[in-house]
């Protein structure tokens, strides 16, 4: 499950931070992954910022923004790199987000941006809300830090393991 902080909703936007974590139905939540970019690094890349998200970030809570400084902001390029290093290291067979227009499409702009794949293939993005239209769940897991990158990550893969387990108890077996 990956989750970004970004300055913008398209592809094309600045990434402020990534958080992702390892997850299956039945064990929960496992290995975590964060890593914040500079935000003069992402437009120094062509990266944009949208001056509406610019202002919505000032409204967010203290915690939301020193989210986006600890760990302290590296270069995207490095982010980015990073980012695949773990994915490569999980050997995932799947990449997750929170929309499917959202998170995964954004974080692969920002790969071609800078001139470098996404480490996964298009035909592993996989999509919370349909998931959960799916398991018809309505109620979510609310982040300890919202709009916090890692945290919105963990809260999206617990309830996505609660809406498979919802369907297998439907349909009675394991999916």
């Amino acid at each position: 499950m990956i989750d970004l902080e970004t300055m913008g909703t398209y592809p094309g936007v600045a990434i402020l931070s990534i958080g992702a974590c390892a997850f299956r139905a039945g064990e929960g939540v496992g290995e975590k992954f964060k890593i914040n970019a500079s935000l003069a690094s992402n437009v120094d890349a062509g990266l944009q910022v949208d001056p509406s998200t610019e202002m919505w970030w000032e409204e967010q809570s203290e915690e939301a923004r020193q989210g986006l400084l600890d760990p302290e902001p590296v270069d995207i390029r490095d982010a980015l790199q990073s980012f695949s290093n773990w994915y490569v290291e999980q050997q995932f067979e799947r990449i997750w987000s929170h929309g499917a227009a959202a998170d995964v499409a954004w974080l692969e702009a920002a790969y071609r941006q800078v001139g470098m794949d996404p480490p996964w293939k298009y035909r592993d993005s996989r999509d919370t809300r349909t998931a959960f239209d799916f398991a018809d769940v309505d109620e979510r897991t609310t982040p300890e830090v919202e709009h916090d990158a890692l945290h919105d990550a963990v809260a999206q893969a617990t309830d996505v393991c609660s809406a498979i387990e919802r369907v297998s108890m439907a349909l009675g077996h394991d999916i």
